[in-house]
């Protein structure tokens, strides 16, 4: 095989495997939450509580979003709307190999945009609360309460 068509395969093979690399975020299963964002949520060291997913799982079904990376489940958030003028964001997390990659903040914009009317409150974790304002400047953030 001449060296230029070498080249020329592995141009393409470079190309397809970008072209493979696709990121979609879609609604949660119940299965899902339960078995990839409240598993997640305890390899982080959360406690989101036994029954807690479910239950705003049932509230709003539609407030449950998963990131998957070329059918890998990457990244996930929950964005329950309670009622039209108020929503709560939880379970944000992004697998560590792919933090820092964009990801995550397709995610955060997608739950923003179901919460469009709402005010929205959320938890967080406080190491990461800083690095999270930071990026989120676009939206009107404000902190209360206590961190001790």
């Amino acid at each position: 095989m001449p060296r230029g068509s070498f080249n020329f395969l592995k141009q393409r093979i470079k190309i397809k495997s970008e072209m493979k690399s696709e990121y979609i975020i879609r609604n949660m299963t119940q299965e899902e939450v339960k078995n990839i964002a409240v598993e997640w949520a305890a390899n982080e060291s959360w406690n989101p509580g036994l029954h807690d997913a479910l239950s705003f799982y049932a509230a709003d079904p539609n407030g449950f979003f998963i990131g998957m990376l070329n059918d890998e489940p990457i990244s996930c958030i929950s964005a329950v709307a309670y009622d039209n003028t108020f929503g709560f964001i939880g379970f944000y997390m992004v697998k560590p190999a792919y933090r820092g990659k964009g990801y995550g903040l397709k995610l955060w914009d997608k739950a923003m945009a179901y919460l469009n009317t709402q005010n929205i409150g959320l938890d967080g974790v406080i190491e990461q609360q800083i690095g999270l304002y930071i990026s989120l400047q676009q939206y009107s953030i404000r902190r209360i309460g206590n961190t001790h």
